[in-house]
């Protein structure tokens, strides 16, 4: 096992428009399992378990529960993210339909 983690696989750009956005938006409709956090994120909380695991020979229970608690972190943590970004977005669009 490795002592430190490195995973970079940032998720592909949409690049909206027009012409595809009836395309994307029906596949998200079809899309059964939708990844809330992000491969990179689910890597990491997979590693901190194994590496807890492995350090503190912990019960499979505590490893069912340190993965819970790393989704609901990571959950969380999208969620404030989503916002705070969605804001600053109308901010951004206010400020160019200005100019």
């Amino acid at each position: 096992m490795q002592d430190s983690f490195r995973y970079l696989d940032f998720d592909e750009e949409l690049n909206i428009s027009k012409d595809n956005i009836g395309r994307i938006i029906d596949l998200a409709l079809k899309e059964s399992n939708t990844d809330t956090y992000g491969k990179e994120t689910h890597e990491y909380i997979n590693f901190v378990c194994r590496k807890m695991t492995a350090d503190h020979n912990i019960s499979e229970q505590a490893q069912r529960e340190l993965s819970d608690y790393g989704c609901d972190i990571a959950n969380m943590a999208g969620d404030y993210s989503f916002q705070k970004g969605f804001k600053e977005g109308v901010r951004l669009f206010r400020t160019l339909m200005s100019l």
